[in-house]
Protein backbone atom coordinates (compact mmCIF):
# COMPACT_ATOMS: atom_id res chain seq x y z
CA UNK A 1 0.00 0.00 0.00
CA UNK A 2 2.61 2.37 0.89
CA UNK A 3 4.76 1.56 -2.22
CA UNK A 4 1.40 2.39 -4.15
CA UNK A 5 1.22 5.52 -2.57
CA UNK A 6 4.60 6.57 -3.72
CA UNK A 7 3.57 5.55 -6.90
CA UNK A 8 0.84 7.86 -6.98
CA UNK A 9 2.70 11.13 -5.23
CA UNK A 10 6.05 10.44 -7.47
CA UNK A 11 3.63 10.68 -11.21
CA UNK A 12 1.70 13.67 -9.50
CA UNK A 13 5.28 15.42 -8.97
CA UNK A 14 6.31 14.49 -12.80
CA UNK A 15 3.13 15.97 -13.79
CA UNK A 16 3.72 19.14 -12.07
CA UNK A 17 6.97 19.37 -12.66
CA UNK A 18 5.88 18.64 -16.19
CA UNK A 19 3.58 21.35 -16.17
CA UNK A 20 6.12 23.96 -15.06
CA UNK A 21 8.59 23.09 -17.35
CA UNK A 22 5.88 23.57 -20.19
CA UNK A 23 5.81 27.45 -19.46
CA UNK A 24 8.89 29.55 -19.94
CA UNK A 25 9.77 33.37 -19.73
CA UNK A 26 10.64 35.38 -22.86
CA UNK A 27 11.96 38.88 -22.04
CA UNK A 28 11.86 41.89 -23.91
CA UNK A 29 14.79 42.94 -25.55
CA UNK A 30 14.13 45.73 -28.34
CA UNK A 31 16.75 46.50 -31.17
CA UNK A 32 16.91 44.56 -34.14
CA UNK A 33 15.28 44.75 -37.29
CA UNK A 34 11.66 45.60 -36.56
CA UNK A 35 11.99 47.81 -33.41
CA UNK A 36 8.63 47.90 -31.51
CA UNK A 37 7.29 44.81 -33.62
CA UNK A 38 5.90 42.19 -30.60
CA UNK A 39 5.89 39.67 -33.90
CA UNK A 40 9.48 40.15 -34.70
CA UNK A 41 11.39 37.16 -32.98
CA UNK A 42 14.64 38.94 -32.43
CA UNK A 43 12.82 41.71 -30.49
CA UNK A 44 12.60 39.13 -27.65
CA UNK A 45 15.35 36.67 -26.04
CA UNK A 46 13.56 33.74 -27.21
CA UNK A 47 11.68 34.40 -29.72
CA UNK A 48 7.99 35.47 -30.30
CA UNK A 49 5.61 35.29 -27.26
CA UNK A 50 3.23 32.31 -27.07
CA UNK A 51 0.65 30.92 -25.00
CA UNK A 52 2.93 28.83 -23.40
CA UNK A 53 4.96 31.92 -22.02
CA UNK A 54 5.37 33.92 -19.39
CA UNK A 55 6.19 37.59 -21.22
CA UNK A 56 8.12 40.52 -19.25
CA UNK A 57 8.68 43.82 -20.87
CA UNK A 58 10.79 45.52 -18.65
CA UNK A 59 11.67 48.58 -20.65
CA UNK A 60 10.99 50.38 -24.02
CA UNK A 61 8.06 50.23 -26.40
CA UNK A 62 6.27 47.44 -27.78
CA UNK A 63 3.93 47.67 -31.06
CA UNK A 64 0.76 44.67 -31.19
CA UNK A 65 -0.33 44.94 -34.79
CA UNK A 66 -0.91 41.23 -35.62
CA UNK A 67 -3.93 39.40 -36.08
CA UNK A 68 -3.33 37.14 -32.89
CA UNK A 69 -0.76 36.91 -30.18
CA UNK A 70 -0.77 34.89 -27.27
CA UNK A 71 0.85 34.85 -23.72
CA UNK A 72 0.18 33.11 -20.72
CA UNK A 73 1.29 35.64 -18.62
CA UNK A 74 2.51 39.69 -19.34
CA UNK A 75 4.14 41.81 -16.88
CA UNK A 76 4.93 45.74 -17.99
CA UNK A 77 7.10 47.66 -16.36
CA UNK A 78 9.75 46.39 -14.87
CA UNK A 79 13.16 47.65 -14.65
CA UNK A 80 12.22 51.05 -16.15
CA UNK A 81 9.25 52.82 -18.19
CA UNK A 82 7.48 50.33 -20.59
CA UNK A 83 4.57 50.55 -22.84
CA UNK A 84 2.77 48.00 -24.44
CA UNK A 85 0.75 49.60 -27.48
CA UNK A 86 -1.98 47.51 -29.08
CA UNK A 87 -3.13 49.07 -32.86
CA UNK A 88 -5.65 45.73 -33.51
CA UNK A 89 -5.59 42.90 -33.86
CA UNK A 90 -6.71 40.09 -30.99
CA UNK A 91 -4.07 39.43 -27.65
CA UNK A 92 -5.62 36.24 -25.42
CA UNK A 93 -3.77 36.06 -21.97
CA UNK A 94 -3.78 32.43 -20.29
CA UNK A 95 -3.51 34.19 -16.79
CA UNK A 96 -2.51 37.76 -15.13
CA UNK A 97 -1.86 40.96 -16.82
CA UNK A 98 0.16 42.88 -14.35
CA UNK A 99 1.16 46.76 -15.55
CA UNK A 100 3.65 48.37 -13.18
CA UNK A 101 4.69 45.20 -12.12
CA UNK A 102 8.00 47.00 -10.02
CA UNK A 103 8.48 49.90 -7.86
CA UNK A 104 10.72 52.83 -9.45
CA UNK A 105 9.46 51.99 -12.70
CA UNK A 106 6.32 52.54 -15.06
CA UNK A 107 4.23 50.67 -17.44
CA UNK A 108 1.36 52.02 -19.97
CA UNK A 109 -1.05 50.00 -21.67
CA UNK A 110 -2.09 51.59 -24.77
CA UNK A 111 -5.19 49.75 -26.45
CA UNK A 112 -6.46 51.80 -29.12
CA UNK A 113 -7.71 48.96 -31.64
CA UNK A 114 -8.36 45.46 -31.33
CA UNK A 115 -9.38 42.86 -28.48
CA UNK A 116 -7.61 41.81 -25.15
CA UNK A 117 -8.88 38.88 -23.47
CA UNK A 118 -6.93 38.31 -20.21
CA UNK A 119 -8.31 35.05 -18.50
CA UNK A 120 -7.74 35.68 -15.17
CA UNK A 121 -6.99 39.33 -13.49
CA UNK A 122 -5.73 43.11 -14.82
CA UNK A 123 -4.06 44.05 -11.98
CA UNK A 124 -3.36 47.77 -12.53
CA UNK A 125 -0.40 49.49 -10.42
CA UNK A 126 0.85 46.73 -8.60
CA UNK A 127 3.94 47.73 -7.14
CA UNK A 128 4.85 50.83 -9.62
CA UNK A 129 2.91 53.69 -11.38
CA UNK A 130 0.62 52.23 -14.41
CA UNK A 131 -1.46 53.56 -16.84
CA UNK A 132 -3.69 52.07 -19.23
CA UNK A 133 -5.48 54.39 -22.17
CA UNK A 134 -8.43 52.58 -23.58
CA UNK A 135 -9.09 54.78 -26.29
CA UNK A 136 -10.40 52.26 -28.75
CA UNK A 137 -10.76 48.33 -28.65
CA UNK A 138 -12.24 46.15 -25.80
CA UNK A 139 -10.55 45.15 -22.86
CA UNK A 140 -11.79 42.02 -20.96
CA UNK A 141 -10.87 40.08 -18.22
CA UNK A 142 -12.55 37.79 -15.73
CA UNK A 143 -11.02 39.99 -12.33
CA UNK A 144 -10.01 44.00 -12.02
CA UNK A 145 -7.37 45.18 -9.26
CA UNK A 146 -6.46 48.74 -9.53
CA UNK A 147 -3.58 49.77 -6.91
CA UNK A 148 -3.08 53.20 -5.39
CA UNK A 149 -0.24 54.19 -8.35
CA UNK A 150 -3.05 52.83 -11.12
CA UNK A 151 -4.99 54.71 -13.43
CA UNK A 152 -7.87 53.68 -16.59
CA UNK A 153 -8.71 56.54 -18.67
CA UNK A 154 -11.51 55.33 -21.20
CA UNK A 155 -11.93 57.79 -24.07
CA UNK A 156 -14.20 57.38 -27.89
CA UNK A 157 -15.02 53.94 -28.14
CA UNK A 158 -12.94 52.14 -26.05
CA UNK A 159 -14.80 49.41 -23.41
CA UNK A 160 -13.65 47.91 -20.70
CA UNK A 161 -15.37 44.30 -19.96
CA UNK A 162 -15.47 42.99 -16.39
CA UNK A 163 -16.80 39.46 -15.59
CA UNK A 164 -19.54 39.39 -13.15
CA UNK A 165 -21.42 42.03 -11.34
CA UNK A 166 -18.64 44.62 -9.73
CA UNK A 167 -20.42 48.05 -10.64
CA UNK A 168 -20.16 49.03 -6.74
CA UNK A 169 -16.29 48.67 -7.07
CA UNK A 170 -16.15 50.11 -10.10
CA UNK A 171 -17.81 53.25 -8.54
CA UNK A 172 -15.33 53.07 -5.92
CA UNK A 173 -12.60 53.70 -8.64
CA UNK A 174 -14.36 56.23 -10.66
CA UNK A 175 -15.12 58.17 -7.21
CA UNK A 176 -11.63 57.65 -6.20
CA UNK A 177 -10.54 58.48 -9.96
CA UNK A 178 -8.82 55.70 -10.88
CA UNK A 179 -11.05 54.90 -13.91
CA UNK A 180 -11.32 58.65 -15.54
CA UNK A 181 -12.56 59.18 -19.00
CA UNK A 182 -11.25 61.91 -21.52
CA UNK A 183 -8.56 62.76 -18.85
CA UNK A 184 -11.28 63.63 -16.23
CA UNK A 185 -13.29 65.74 -19.19
CA UNK A 186 -16.48 63.31 -19.23
CA UNK A 187 -17.87 61.15 -16.75
CA UNK A 188 -17.28 57.55 -17.02
CA UNK A 189 -20.55 54.92 -17.69
CA UNK A 190 -20.71 51.80 -15.94
CA UNK A 191 -23.67 48.46 -16.42
CA UNK A 192 -24.41 45.58 -15.38
CA UNK A 193 -25.99 42.78 -17.41
CA UNK A 194 -27.09 45.48 -20.23
CA UNK A 195 -24.25 45.84 -22.45
CA UNK A 196 -23.11 42.51 -21.75
CA UNK A 197 -24.93 39.77 -20.23
CA UNK A 198 -23.69 38.95 -16.67
CA UNK A 199 -20.73 40.83 -16.82
CA UNK A 200 -19.52 44.52 -16.04
CA UNK A 201 -19.44 47.31 -19.17
CA UNK A 202 -16.93 50.20 -18.64
CA UNK A 203 -16.52 53.06 -21.47
CA UNK A 204 -16.64 56.74 -22.27
CA UNK A 205 -20.09 58.74 -21.16
CA UNK A 206 -21.05 62.11 -21.34
CA UNK A 207 -21.97 65.07 -19.35
CA UNK A 208 -25.31 65.71 -18.60
CA UNK A 209 -26.86 66.77 -22.45
CA UNK A 210 -27.94 70.14 -22.83
CA UNK A 211 -30.92 70.99 -25.81
CA UNK A 212 -30.07 67.58 -27.75
CA UNK A 213 -26.20 67.99 -27.33
CA UNK A 214 -26.01 64.60 -25.40
CA UNK A 215 -21.81 64.32 -26.17
CA UNK A 216 -21.50 67.95 -25.21
CA UNK A 217 -19.21 69.04 -28.55
CA UNK A 218 -22.09 72.44 -28.26
CA UNK A 219 -23.74 71.00 -32.32
CA UNK A 220 -26.42 68.46 -31.97
CA UNK A 221 -25.51 66.28 -34.92
CA UNK A 222 -25.03 62.74 -36.29
CA UNK A 223 -23.16 62.33 -32.90
CA UNK A 224 -25.45 62.54 -30.64
CA UNK A 225 -28.29 60.44 -32.76
CA UNK A 226 -25.57 57.62 -32.85
CA UNK A 227 -25.28 58.14 -28.52
CA UNK A 228 -29.29 57.99 -28.46
CA UNK A 229 -29.42 54.82 -30.87
CA UNK A 230 -26.86 53.29 -28.93
CA UNK A 231 -28.87 53.69 -25.42
CA UNK A 232 -32.49 52.86 -27.33
CA UNK A 233 -34.98 51.75 -24.64
CA UNK A 234 -32.41 51.57 -21.63
CA UNK A 235 -33.62 52.08 -18.25
CA UNK A 236 -32.42 55.13 -16.80
CA UNK A 237 -29.56 54.51 -13.99
CA UNK A 238 -26.23 53.56 -15.07
CA UNK A 239 -26.24 55.50 -18.50
CA UNK A 240 -29.03 58.35 -18.35
CA UNK A 241 -26.74 60.87 -21.13
CA UNK A 242 -29.05 59.80 -23.93
CA UNK A 243 -32.02 60.49 -21.15
CA UNK A 244 -33.11 63.96 -21.74
CA UNK A 245 -36.78 64.27 -22.11
CA UNK A 246 -38.20 65.54 -18.48
CA UNK A 247 -39.78 63.04 -15.98
CA UNK A 248 -42.63 61.87 -16.20
CA UNK A 249 -43.02 62.76 -19.89
CA UNK A 250 -39.44 60.89 -19.92
CA UNK A 251 -41.36 57.50 -18.77
CA UNK A 252 -37.82 56.33 -17.60
CA UNK A 253 -36.42 55.08 -20.44
CA UNK A 254 -34.54 56.57 -23.51
CA UNK A 255 -37.65 55.96 -26.84
CA UNK A 256 -38.83 58.41 -29.03
CA UNK A 257 -39.49 61.54 -26.78
CA UNK A 258 -35.63 62.14 -26.19
CA UNK A 259 -35.35 61.64 -30.30
CA UNK A 260 -37.68 64.25 -30.73
CA UNK A 261 -35.76 66.50 -27.83
CA UNK A 262 -32.66 65.80 -30.23
CA UNK A 263 -34.74 66.43 -33.14
CA UNK A 264 -35.93 69.63 -32.18
CA UNK A 265 -32.66 70.79 -32.11
CA UNK A 266 -30.91 69.03 -34.94
CA UNK A 267 -27.59 70.80 -35.92
CA UNK A 268 -27.88 73.53 -33.65
CA UNK A 269 -24.68 75.20 -31.90
CA UNK A 270 -25.83 74.81 -27.96
CA UNK A 271 -22.66 76.94 -26.94
CA UNK A 272 -24.19 78.42 -23.75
Amino acid sequence: MFRKLMYIVCFMWLVAVGSVQATTSTYWLGGGSGIGDWDIGTNWDSGTPTAEKYVQINSGAVTLNSASAAAYDILIGGSATAVLSMLGGTLTVGSDIVIGDQAMATGTLNVIDGNMNVASSLIVGQNGAAIISLSGGTISCNALTINSLGLIDIANYGILIVNGDVESDINIYIASKKIVSNGRVSTVAVDYNVSNPWKTTVKAGYVIAREGDLNCDYMVDYKDLAALAEQWLQQRGSLPYAYIAPVPNGENAVNFLDFADVGEHWLENTMP
